[in-house]
């Protein structure tokens, strides 16, 4: 039996052996049929692990609500809408984030194999 354990970059929790790892009758599977089946989703299982992560979307959420008691309803749309810009951007950078360094850790994977 493997002993799996999160790999930390930054701050955030890379791998989440409940999510990844076991399957719905607990059994170990396989990451790769799991991507087959359309059944790993790395996104949901990345936790930050920074102390001030909670504390700033507290912030975050303490200034939205000033937003709205103290703004018209136009101007809370507008900045509503400016979260929802920057989410979508933030989302689509993760994404490439992703990527990325998948294709890093493949090409680094591929040096260590190579026998020359």
């Amino acid at each position: 039996m493997h002993k799996y354990q999160s790999i930390y970059f930054y701050g955030v929790s890379l791998s989440n052996k409940s999510d990844v790892f076991k399957g719905k009758e607990g059994e170990m599977i396989s990451i790769l049929e799991e991507i087959y089946y359309g059944n790993w989703r790395p996104d949901e299982s990345i936790k930050s692990i920074d102390p001030n992560y909670k504390s700033i979307n507290r912030k975050i959420s303490s200034c939205m609500e000033s937003f709205k008691k103290n703004l018209s309803e136009t101007e809370f749309e507008q900045i509503e809408e400016l979260f929802d810009l920057a989410g979508q951007s933030s989302a689509m950078h993760t994404a490439a984030a992703f990527v990325h360094g998948f294709r890093k850790g493949a090409l680094l994977m591929i040096e260590v194999f190579n026998e020359e």
